[in-house]
């Protein structure tokens, strides 16, 4: 795929997809992962969309890398629903 550079391309990896867009990637949809293999099979394959997704923001921004390197965790929140 020709991740930012089209409007044109979508990709589906389970219940995820991820939707090529002119300067973006839009990722939507939801899955659910159980301890199987299916799950591991779909995480590798969701992974190396992400990882050629890393590799075209990479070139864009000419090798330097992101502007921050910091990562910050998400936050922890309370299940609503539990």
């Amino acid at each position: 795929m020709n991740y930012f550079g089209n409007d044109t391309e979508a990709v589906t990896v389970g219940g995820l997809t991820l939707e090529n867009g002119i300067g973006e990637v839009l990722i939507h949809g939801a899955d659910t992962i159980r301890r199987d293999g299916d799950s591991l099979f779909r995480i590798r394959a969701f992974i190396q969309r992400l990882t050629e997704i890393e590799s075209a923001l990479m070139r864009d921004l000419d090798g330097d890398g992101p502007a921050s390197t910091e990562i910050v965790p998400p936050a922890v929140v309370d299940n609503p629903f539990a």
